[in-house]
């Protein structure tokens, strides 16, 4: 008896089997979450329902979860800012699930996914100053433009195709031309990464890049939670692709494209913009229809080949070795095969 749920009882089942999964991922969602994944599937699909813009409230979580008894919401513990920190047993719970999600597992089928801004602005450089004055300036016009790409690379040394995402409401063909083989370009008004984004990363340059490998494929990245919608967990479920997810704050000391390529990569783009500004002071760096020629001239400056294994090595990934990150941590338990 009562009003009719907007959604139906076969698609309620989808959502909750998804919502275990990405729980099981370590990306468990909120009543908040939750009701954003309903309003993209429901966006998607065209309906429009008595929900305000397709958006459910608190009445619709508290029903969805009297309809599913299989899930429950757990009441998290209120944590001082000094015990919130990370610690040596937050970082230790991650390798113990890492370790039996890639048992088994070749570094080919290992990845890791960033996000990161090249900025307009090369930074300070060093200059001659009189000894001991005061302010050290220098006049230069400085700029905050920067356009976002989202990197990802393999234990085994493999980079994809870069994921350019520019601050504006169209692509143009004229941004795309010359860049490195195979990159996509999108645009989002705020010029980061989004859900569509994310989504759109995954079906156009991870699966396709990954399908001619043999096995399940792991996928590692920070905590984007806010990022999974619902094709993105289906693509990921229909492709043998699981996530792990970092502990937050931690990945300085665990995620390899922080802790090696990136670190290349940002000194290298520091050089290529000082040399253009040398050659014309006057240049616009981050001009849209140059962007693709800059990227792929950075790109292969970068030896990926060399750089991806070391930081996957350095990050304790791959090989598995907690101890590697230096805090003490103890080699999980389980037998590793060589590949």
């Amino acid at each position: 008896m009562g009003r009719p749920t907007e959604l139906t009882e076969e698609e309620e089942e989808i959502i909750e089997e998804r919502l275990i999964l990405l729980s099981t991922w370590g990306f468990p969602l909120n009543s908040k979450d939750l009701c954003h994944l309903v309003k993209e599937y429901l966006d998607s699909a065209g309906r429009h329902t008595r929900f305000i813009d397709n958006l459910p409230g608190p009445d619709f979580f508290e029903g969805f979860l009297r309809r599913h008894p299989a899930l429950s919401v757990r009441q998290a513990n209120n944590l001082k800012r000094a015990r919130a920190e990370v610690t040596v047993d937050v970082v230790q719970s991650f390798f113990d699930h890492y370790a039996k999600v890639v048992e088994g597992v070749p570094p080919t089928n290992i990845w890791n996914c960033d996000e990161t801004n090249l900025q307009e602005d090369p930074g300070a450089t060093k200059a001659i100053f009189k000894k001991g004055v005061k302010y050290a300036e220098q006049v230069r016009d400085h700029s905050k433009n920067a356009v976002s790409v989202l990197f990802c690379g393999s234990a085994a040394g493999e980079l994809m195709p870069p994921y350019v995402t520019v601050k504006g409401k169209n692509v143009y063909s004229s941004w795309t031309k010359g860049g490195p083989p195979g990159t996509v370009y999108t645009a989002t008004t705020s010029g980061w990464v989004d859900t569509w984004c994310f989504t759109d990363f995954i079906r156009q340059i991870f699966v396709p890049s990954t399908r001619r490998l043999t096995g399940k494929v792991v996928l590692i990245c920070d905590n984007v939670s806010s990022h999974f919608g619902v094709e993105a967990v289906n693509l990921c479920r229909d492709n043998n692709i699981e996530l792990v997810c970092f502990p937050p704050n931690t990945t300085d000391k665990l995620q390899p494209l922080d802790v090696g390529y990136f670190r290349s990569l940002k000194g290298g783009w520091r050089q290529q913009l000082r040399s253009f500004l040398a050659k014309d002071p006057s240049a616009k760096l981050l001009a849209k229809t140059e962007f693709p020629k800059m990227l792929k001239l950075l790109v292969d400056g970068v030896n990926h080949r060399e750089i991806l294994p070391a930081a996957f090595e350095k990050c304790g990934l791959w090989p598995v070795n907690p101890e590697k990150v230096g805090l003490g941590f103890r080699v999980p338990v389980l037998h590793f095969l060589s590949f």
